[in-house]
């Protein structure tokens, strides 16, 4: 039996915090979202198997 754990707490952000954070996320490039897509079929086909 899988035990789940709990969600644990975690601060609250600002504007100012978030928007820093917001702001260090970088979008993922054409060729990461081809291969994760590419991945992601993988996966799929094997899960149907």
């Amino acid at each position: 039996m899988t035990i789940i754990k709990p969600i644990q707490a975690t601060p609250v952000l600002n504007k100012r915090d978030s928007a820093k954070l917001i702001s260090q996320i970088k979008p993922p490039t054409k060729e990461a979202q081809k291969r994760n897509n590419l991945l992601c079929n993988i996966l799929a086909g094997i899960r149907e198997r």
